[in-house]
């Protein structure tokens, strides 16, 4: 792996930061897996949709945050992390179909600290994340 910082550690808020890692297959290092904050990617699709979607659509992520909802819509099983706001309107929701990632958050409750990995759908009341795995 290849560490790439993107942007500097913000020190008033000690782990507001970004690394992608890049993933190589021989000569193919065209994948990225982007490691950030839930605050961060609630922040980017509040601030500019159009750019966030450009930046983080259709890519695999990890990302960690404080669970706020747990539920089930539709069928699919979900957690709402918590964009760092009080009365936020964009968070990050996170579907997951597997039994593993389901069974792991029935045992989960609000206030948790999780690190989940999905893709980046887009954003309608929260941004979109599919595919879900609890890391």
């Amino acid at each position: 792996f290849k560490f790439r910082l993107k942007r500097p550690i913000n020190t008033e808020v000690n782990l507001n930061y970004q690394i992608n890692i890049l993933i190589s297959k021989g000569n193919n290092t065209s994948r990225f897996l982007i490691i950030y904050l839930t605050v961060d990617l609630a922040k980017a699709y509040k601030d500019n949709e159009v750019n966030a979607d450009k930046t983080y659509k259709g890519k695999t992520v990890l990302t960690s945050g404080t669970i706020k909802d747990i539920g089930v819509v539709a069928g699919q099983t979900y957690i709402v992390l918590s964009s760092g706001e009080e009365l936020a309107l964009t968070n990050v929701q996170c579907f997951f179909k597997e039994k593993s990632g389901i069974d792991k958050i029935a045992n989960s409750k609000k206030g948790d600290t999780v690190t989940v990995q999905g893709v980046v759908d887009r954003k309608s009341a929260n941004v979109g994340v599919n595919n879900c795995i609890l890391k």
